[in-house]
């Protein structure tokens, strides 16, 4: 049949141009191997710049995580003392005067209630980061403010104002890198971990160098 005859002629014109060209089959069989490696290294070289596109986004949703829940929780926290501190002094002239207190509790208790908005917005704003996780999010939170309170409070020593804020950075990124490059890790196995490194932190720090300052004066 034609077709039959067709293909023979194909087949014996490709062994010829075989033998006459021995070096055509390496010649195609090098190339496609060049273009696999070259294949290979972009889809290698594209997951790196992946890869430390996603790291570098950690590493700055980390920092100004830190950044902003430090700085909201400490100003609240300085703000809410001042107001005491001036509520007990007042409190104290009313007692020795003999005065009525009503009002200046109801508007120490006014003023108080300003704080209460800043908190909720501070959830709200870490639960969009821990993607809807409620309490996540107030654990996190209540790690800042035990961390600023104990700050405000005890930290008086200069190592002490000097590294306990380093370590307390160290252990948030740390739980931070690992909560936002394992969404679905153990997120809670973390934050509890890092409440454990943290107290042990504030008990050496307290007890090696806050301690003895304040009993030696």
């Amino acid at each position: 049949p034609p077709s039959a005859t067709s293909s023979r002629t194909t087949t014996s014109r490709q062994q010829r141009r075989t033998q006459h060209h021995p070096h055509t089959f390496y010649y195609y069989y090098d190339n496609s191997r060049e273009r696999q490696r070259h294949d290979a290294s972009m889809v290698s070289s594209y997951y790196g710049i992946q890869l430390a596109g996603s790291k570098l986004s950690v590493l700055l949703k980390t920092c100004f995580l830190y950044f902003v829940t430090t700085t909201l929780v400490s100003f609240t926290l300085r703000e809410t003392q001042e107001r005491m501190l001036d509520f007990t002094q007042q409190l104290q002239t009313h007692v020795r005067n003999r005065r009525p207190v009503v009002h200046l509790v109801t508007r120490h208790f006014a003023d108080s209630l300003v704080f209460v908005p800043i908190m909720v917005g501070i959830i709200f704003f870490m639960i969009e980061f821990y993607s809807g996780d409620k309490i996540l999010a107030f654990w996190v939170l209540s790690i800042v403010w035990v961390f600023e309170a104990f700050s405000v409070i005890a930290v008086r020593s200069f190592p002490g104002i000097h590294f306990f804020p380093k370590i307390f950075f160290l252990l948030f990124a740390l739980l931070h890198f690992y909560i936002f490059s394992f969404p679905f890790g153990f997120s809670y196995m973390a934050t509890f971990s890092t409440v454990c490194f943290m107290m042990h932190s504030m008990l050496f720090f307290w007890h090696r160098f806050e301690l003895p300052a304040v009993v030696l004066g």
